[in-house]
């Protein structure tokens, strides 16, 4: 990561050379490098939020990843969590948009964590984040306190705790933080005394987290942003959610994302060595809907290599449970269903596999009338 003009903390000795080194070096990039915009190809790479079983709740970090062929700059952009583009949480990086102080150069990774600390030292299982490139502060920051050595990005709204990592489910969306609006927080929203929006075409990237479907835990993140959700990240595990590549993007976080036993970032990386850590086993569940749109028939295939007992079950967009298109127990091998929507009305929902053994990927559908 390159950060222009900036100085040594203290003193002008080795420090304040490998500065200036940084700087000569930024400056070959000058004549490719532009403000961070949403055709920029700066990913959401890594994010870690399960916690480890020693429930450290200050061991979180997202890695970002620049896939793209120039320096795109951060100065200004924010990083939010919260549903679809209104953010109960909201970090801002150092700066303004337009700024060419923050720098992430082509195949590099950027880390900001809740706490830049050795969270390894203390619970086990903990990633060693005092390498990390920014760290998140609030007034009233909680152990082990702002790490001064490594550079802050503020909270924009009321709220005083920055662990913006919520366990079961949640959203991480990088944004060019050119432009955002406030509302007042309404009852029963998990946030202070207000809520940030931001516009859908100021958005960067976006991924969406669940640790497993259910009637009131849907994806909920606008398709525009991304179309899939990442599955399976178990809470208190130490796991983690990688793109299978480092940048790897089809806008279907499903499909582009795996979870790994442990987390990776950036710096100390496995991937970075040509080794690939362990990941979660994956599902041998795999479900297929066509004709997609429909109306008003719909054929899914569920496939499994395991004998198989729950539920076929078919959500719309509030989390309500409209149709159950199979319950019991699935044979080896491919299993084909219809489902006649007559009685439902047009818009998306969501296909998904209910049971106690594998899970499957959601499928969102589409039904036409």
């Amino acid at each position: 990561m390159i950060r222009l003009g900036k100085v040594a903390r203290a003193g002008y000795g080795k420090e304040f050379m490998f500065k200036l080194y940084h700087i000569a070096c930024a400056a070959l990039w000058v004549s490719v490098a532009s403000a961070l915009t949403t055709s920029d190809s700066v990913r959401i790479n890594e994010i870690y939020v399960a916690g480890p079983p020693s429930y450290n709740e200050q061991d979180g970090f997202i890695e970002f990843y620049n896939a793209g062929s120039s320096t795109a700059f951060l100065d200004g952009a924010m990083v939010l969590q919260g549903l679809d583009t209104f953010a109960q949480l909201a970090f801002k990086f150092p700066g303004e948009p337009g700024g060419q102080y923050i720098g992430l150069a082509p195949g590099s990774f950027l880390v900001l964590a809740t706490d830049a600390y050795d969270h390894s030292i203390s619970s086990p299982g903990s990633p060693n984040l005092e390498n990390a490139d920014f760290e998140t502060v609030i007034p009233d920051e909680p152990e082990p306190g702002d790490n001064v050595s490594v550079e802050n990005l503020s909270q924009v709204l009321d709220v005083n705790f920055d662990w913006f990592f919520v366990r079961r489910w949640g959203q991480v969306i990088l944004t060019t933080g050119e432009f955002w609006t406030f509302r007042p927080c309404q009852p029963g929203e998990a946030c202070g005394s207000l809520i940030c929006q931001v516009p859908l075409e100021m958005v960067v990237d976006g991924v969406e987290y669940l640790h497993h479907l259910s009637g009131d835990s849907l994806p909920r993140l606008n398709d525009a942003i991304d179309g899939g959700v990442i599955l399976g990240i178990e809470p208190w595990t130490g796991q983690s959610a990688e793109r299978i590549s480092p940048g790897q993007d089809t806008d279907n976080s499903s499909a582009d994302f795996r979870v790994l036993q442990y987390p990776t970032p950036g710096y100390p990386s496995p991937l970075a060595a040509g080794e690939r850590p362990t990941p979660v086993p994956l599902s041998p569940m795999l479900i297929r809907a066509w004709p997609n749109p429909f109306n008003p028939d719909l054929t899914i295939a569920l496939n499994t290599t395991n004998n198989e007992s729950g539920r076929l079950v078919a959500f719309d967009v509030l989390g309500r449970e409209v149709a159950v298109l199979f319950e019991g127990r699935l044979p080896v091998g491919q299993n084909v269903f219809k489902w006649q929507a007559n009685q439902s009305p047009s818009g998306s929902y969501w296909l998904t596999w209910l049971g106690s053994g594998s899970t499957a990927s959601p499928v969102q559908v589409r039904l036409l009338k």
